[in-house]
């Protein structure tokens, strides 16, 4: 079982993959409030995938580890994690294997896959150039085939994450401000330019967006932060603070292109 949070797409393409190397059942993490989960089958794997948010998981797969029952498994389950980033992961992978430990869990191999940039919510953060989102597709698909051949083999004591300096500071001191401060739905900003067409609402992994009787979105109360909605707009009618204005907006026409 691969369990899985994505936000603009990134993750889910990772998650897809690993799903048709292992053949194993693909869960995604779309709600608040997470049903029940299947029991594994003998043998089968226990994957978590999802984005670095802030250098920590998202508020929704937090909750999620708080919340829901995960399968029973047995000493020789296999689990393993993979989480994507536009950059360093801090210590996030740490943080991870603690909210498992609340199981009684450990992840026994981890990994961190460089994905293109698609936080624009502060000065000096914009998406990557479409030479620089081609280039760091082809290498995540290369390192998503090597992982994914990694856990079929059920290969142990792998630890390739990329930390990145100042870690610590990273995820406890940036990371708490980022969660406090910046994961604000309040901030969304609807400019004249919406045409009622939707969009955001079909791209928000949550269903957190609504479409009001005049055919404008309505931000629900339970943001995560992906900022899906943003980048989905088809007339850049979306800000989220003073900061997006004539930021980029991600919208790949190929994920993790199958390479040779």
């Amino acid at each position: 079982m691969i369990i899985c949070f994505s936000g603009t797409g990134n993750t889910l393409a990772v998650a897809r993959r690993l799903s048709e190397a292992t053949g194993e059942h693909l869960y995604r993490i779309d709600s608040w409030q997470p049903k029940a989960l299947p029991e594994l089958a003998e043998g089968e794997r226990l994957g978590f995938v999802f984005p670095v948010y802030g250098w920590d998981m998202p508020r929704v797969v937090k909750a999620f580890l708080k919340k829901v029952a995960l399968p029973k498994t047995s000493a020789d389950t296999y689990i393993y994690m993979v989480c994507t980033c536009g950059d360093d992961i801090g210590h996030t992978d740490r943080l991870f294997q603690k909210a498992l430990a609340r199981h009684g869990l450990q992840a026994t191999s981890l990994w961190s896959v460089l994905m293109p940039d698609t936080y624009i919510a502060l000065p000096g953060f914009d998406i990557d150039n479409s030479e620089e989102t081609a280039d760091k597709l082809r290498e995540a698909s290369r390192r998503v085939d090597a992982i994914a051949e990694s856990v079929r083999l059920k290969k142990t004591q792998v630890v390739d994450v990329k930390n990145g300096a100042f870690a610590w500071t990273k995820t406890h001191v940036l990371g708490w401000f980022f969660d406090r401060f910046l994961v604000k739905e309040k901030k969304f900003r609807l400019s004249p330019k919406c045409i009622g067409c939707g969009k955001c609402a079909q791209a928000c992994p949550l269903d957190n967006i609504a479409i009001g009787a005049d055919q404008k979105p309505k931000w629900q109360g339970h943001c995560t932060g992906c900022l899906a909605c943003f980048h989905a707009c088809p007339v850049h009618a979306i800000d989220y603070g003073r900061f997006t204005k004539n930021k980029g907006q991600y919208r790949p026409k190929e994920f993790l292109p199958h390479t040779k």
